[in-house]
């Protein structure tokens, strides 16, 4: 086979500009193919090619299937085989996917068909998934809107819909507990904050028809807003009990880490928490260790916004997370063996440093860290008996009001962590059956949904509540955006070619023109005799093996058309 460089043809042009390419012509180089005894899996490549020259692009279903099947498949080699076969590019791949896309409230049919094409071609470990649920205030507004062909902005949840405004939406993310992806996945407008039974129903159909594509949901991850405090009431959730069923499917449930860290924060200034018989915190202490650290030599990140938040400051668990730290407790300890703050403030860091140890382990983003606390969760022995320490530590933390009165039973944060602690590891357990290597743990954090809001909110220079078409805009903005990232698992053409080859052969539609021992099935062909699937694919995967893994890709398939006379 020369490899010289020549002029690259317009596929399909086997005559000079001005001859049309006939079907009959079609048949001519199949036969010229089968003399050179190219295999016939790897003809119906090269006949899709001349076909579509011949009888134009047919932009339907199972070719926006085939294209997008093989740009997930084939990641950043897409662009030199979508060059080959005259697909669109990326960016007009994404336009023809989302240029007539409804996605309407509910779970609905197109975004499952998108999803299972995105992940179909993945390990099972990359299939492994929570579902992010959280509730977000709407400012009501009802108008048309051009991308759902309707009026938006009352209550609907796919099935039903009133004429009350929508003054809530409620959002469920699917998120990949390896971290490879994240996707928008449906959204629900109501007049009233959700109910626990509504957010019941649509986290069981959610987890159904994510079964149904062969996406694996192992758990739910909520904030601790009062519905969803709630629902584990309804799902019988309990610090005894983190199991709740879908059927015959175990599911763990878990509250967002980084707000419970800014409830605890939260529950500081108002309280006075009390453990280990004589340790207390006291956030007067809190106060006394920013003025002198501000007047000193600042070795914290604290400003007035951590010490004293304003509303927004407070509902921020980037600010709570800042003040829980290590570097907070550790110059607490200095201040206090300086002088500069009484002994009894030794509480309030002992506290800060027992929840900036647990964040660490359950905010996890590398198998390994410098610090041991910042290693992907493995359930060792040192991270079992910090976390059971730290079940301890809240089954035993005592809360104070400013009369000195025990009022433990009436916040809701030890609870949740409770349940949140016993769920991680729960979980672990559940990943570890199935060979999961390890967790990291940011990755069952809503951090991912948080952005969205948080940008949703955002406007010009201050925070407001979204109305339902800024939503439904941001909502497509993330949808197509997400949709697009690939997953972070390389195409390694040294060990998985032979997957690849299987998978974009089974994806390219049907073909017009009889290839010789060949029938149509469906939107791929069949073999007519009894050869094996082996003996059918093999010598596919030769030529599909050479035609991408050459330095050049183009030029190998443009050679091979030469030779034939086909160019």
């Amino acid at each position: 086979m020369p490899n010289k460089k020549i002029d690259r043809p317009v596929v399909g042009d086997k005559k000079p500009k001005g001859d049309k390419l006939k079907p009959t012509d079609i048949d001519d180089m199949i036969q010229k193919l089968k003399s050179k005894n190219i295999h016939q899996s790897f003809i119906k490549f090269l006949v899709y090619i001349m076909e579509r020259q011949v009888y134009g692009v047919n932009y339907n279903n199972d070719f926006l299937n085939f294209c997008l099947s093989s740009n997930f498949i084939l990641k950043h080699r897409y662009t030199p085989f979508s060059v080959v076969l005259g697909l669109p590019d990326k960016q007009g791949l994404e336009d023809m996917t989302f240029s007539d896309i409804n996605l309407l409230p509910g779970i609905t049919q197109p975004v499952l068909d998108l999803l299972k094409i995105k992940t179909e071609h993945c390990e099972q470990f990359a299939r492994l998934c929570v579902l992010i649920v959280d509730e977000t205030a709407l400012k009501p507004e009802i108008q048309y809107c051009d991308k759902t062909k309707g009026t938006i902005g009352y209550e609907d949840n796919g099935k039903v819909k009133t004429e009350m405004p929508a003054q809530f939406v409620t959002n469920i993310w699917v998120q990949c507990i390896g971290g490879q992806w994240m996707m928008p996945f449906a959204y629900y407008f109501t007049n009233t904050s959700c109910t626990p039974n509504d957010l019941k129903e649509y986290i069981s159909e959610a987890v159904t028809k994510l079964d149904g594509i062969g996406i694996d949901i192992l758990g739910v991850v909520t904030k601790m807003r009062t519905n969803f405090y709630d629902l584990i009431q309804v799902l019988n959730i309990s610090p005894n009990n983190q199991i709740f069923k879908v059927g015959e499917k175990e599911l763990v449930f878990i509250f967002d880490v980084p707000q419970l860290m800014n409830i605890t924060r939260n529950n500081m200034m108002k309280y006075k928490l009390k453990f280990e018989d004589n340790y207390y915190t006291s956030w007067k202490y809190v106060k006394q260790f920013f003025i002198a650290d501000f007047q000193g030599d600042k070795k914290t990140k604290l400003t007035l916004g951590h010490v004293k938040p304003d509303k927004t400051g407070r509902t921020r668990a980037t600010l709570a997370i800042e003040l829980l730290s290590n570097s907070v407790s550790t110059e607490m300890k200095n201040h206090i063996s300086q002088g500069k703050l009484p002994e009894s403030a030794i509480g309030t860091a002992e506290f800060i440093d027992k929840f900036d140890k647990l964040f660490d382990i359950l905010n996890s983003t590398n198998e390994i860290s410098m610090n041991e606390y910042c290693n992907a969760y493995k359930g060792n022995k040192r991270q079992v008996n910090f976390m059971e320490k730290m079940i301890d530590f809240m089954k035993n933390l005592k809360v104070f009001n400013g009369s000195d009165q025990d009022c433990t039973d009436q916040v809701k944060f030890i609870n949740g962590w409770l349940i949140s602690l016993k769920s991680i590891m729960k979980l672990w357990e559940m990943l570890n059956k199935r060979g999961y290597p390890y967790l990291l743990t940011r990755n069952i954090t809503s951090e991912a949904l948080d952005g969205f809001v948080w940008l949703l909110r955002w406007q010009i220079v201050m925070f407001r509540d979204p109305t339902p078409s800024s939503f439904l805009e941001t909502f497509y903005s993330f949808f197509s955006k997400a949709y697009f990232e690939e997953p972070q698992q390389d195409f390694d053409p040294r060990i998985d070619i032979q997957t690849y080859a299987k998978k974009v052969y089974k994806r390219i539609p049907a073909v017009r023109h009889n290839i010789n021992g060949k029938t149509k099935v469906g939107g791929n062909t069949r073999t007519s005799n009894n050869a094996s699937r082996f003996e059918t694919e093999q010598p596919f995967l030769r030529d599909f093996n050479s035609l991408f893994l050459e330095c050049d890709y183009s030029v190998h398939f443009f050679n091979l058309l030469a030779v034939l006379d086909l160019s």
